[in-house]
């Protein structure tokens, strides 16, 4: 793999107009292959895709730069080509790839192992896909309820769609690193480690069914030192360095930290009304199973999905990070008539367990009350 300058990713930044995008509670492996679905894989399907990525991270996180207004032009124009619909090429291929999805999820396990997480790698990239293209419709809606190029009618359904392939993100997440765990034994070596791969590095393990003692070296630095991922148009693949100075630099220049001190966020309201109450963190993965009772909580979350309804239904109010009116929590927060503040951008980040809130959803304001000791 090429070495990173510091020079190449701040002129790509630059260059490609990257600005502050999410942060998530994800490996690398996920973010590699989000790089290429958004890059290459969008593309392929719809003519336009993100022209670079340049991501910081660590141990099950990472944060973006990119460039969410341009792509949210060019799925403006596309509907305005294809008459405010997506073409049936790509509507097939998201139908297929949920398909294959669901059933590699619903579907007994292969007693063979390396059978098992070659499906689930094999599968990602077309996922990811997926999930950029209703993403990206998402974006080109936001807040409205209807827009030039899609009818009410359209919104509703493609908001459907994308509520229907997202389900499936956290479930993915789950069984790749059950599937790290069980393969890495054999070789006994760390299995969480896998998930630090890029989609290349992995697609060769699990053909190879080995890696390398320096790979291994280098897996332990991203995770636990931590890493810039960098994937513009022009690359064959993406590329990663560990470097602490390019690091520093890159972050000091390009990544806004968290102001801790914080005492309000700003949002847009997707259900009006007003609560106050204790903070719970909601993982991407989480399941009802997980919490107890949520009665006069306050649910913050990236953003959340079908599966979660359950947890959605006992809360007092939503705030997400993510999300326009054709979210899911923007859509089930008005179905259930709860407080609901979405695209804050940095709740998850600002936001901990037991801090007292008050949200104030006619005005898309979060005020923080007590920080929990």
């Amino acid at each position: 793999m090429d070495k990173l300058t510091a020079k190449q990713i701040s002129e790509t930044i630059e260059r490609a107009g990257l600005h502050l995008g999410v942060r998530r509670g994800l490996p690398l492996f996920t973010l590699s292959t989000i790089a290429h679905s958004y890059i290459n894989g969008m593309k392929k399907f719809l003519g336009f895709g993100y022209d670079a990525r340049v991501s910081i991270g660590g141990k099950n996180w990472w944060q973006t730069l990119d460039n969410d207004p341009k792509v949210k032009k060019s799925m403006a124009l596309y509907l305005k080509d294809h008459g405010g619909v997506l073409e049936n090429d790509v509507l097939l291929m998201l139908q297929k790839t949920v398909s294959l999805v669901s059933g590699v999820l619903n579907t007994d396990a292969n007693p063979n192992v390396w059978e098992n997480i070659t499906e689930v790698v094999n599968i990602y990239p077309d996922y990811m896909t997926c999930m950029g293209i209703v993403n990206t419709i998402w974006r080109y809606v936001g807040n409205d309820t209807k827009t030039e190029f899609l009818s009410e009618e359209k919104i509703i359904e493609y908001s459907a769609l994308r509520n229907n392939v997202a389900e499936y993100y956290p479930k993915l997440e789950i069984k790749l690193e059950e599937y790290c765990k069980q393969v890495s034994e054999s070789l006994k070596i760390d299995g969480d480690l896998l998930r630090y791969m890029t989609l290349t590095e992995i697609k060769n393990f699990v053909v190879e069914h080995n890696v390398s003692p320096a790979l291994i070296s280098e897996l332990e630095k991203r995770r636990n030192s931590g890493y810039i991922h960098y994937f513009a148009l022009e690359d064959s693949d993406d590329k990663v360095t560990t470097d602490k100075d390019i690091l520093e630099e890159i972050t000091k220049k390009y990544f806004t930290p968290v102001v801790d001190n914080a005492n309000f966020l700003k949002g847009v309201c997707a259900e009006k009304g007003h609560f106050t109450g204790p903070v719970v963190l909601l993982k991407l993965d989480a399941a009802p199973s997980d919490y107890d009772d949520l009665t006069g909580k306050v649910l913050v979350a990236h953003f959340t999905n079908p599966a979660q309804l359950p947890l959605l239904k006992k809360v007092g109010a939503i705030i997400t990070d993510e999300g326009g009116q054709l979210s899911h929590a923007a859509i089930v927060s008005r179905e259930l008539r709860i407080p609901c503040i979405i695209g804050t951008k940095v709740a998850m980040q600002i936001l901990k367990d037991g801090d007292m809130v008050e949200v104030d959803a006619d005005n898309g304001i979060v005020k923080i009350l007590e920080r929990a000791k």
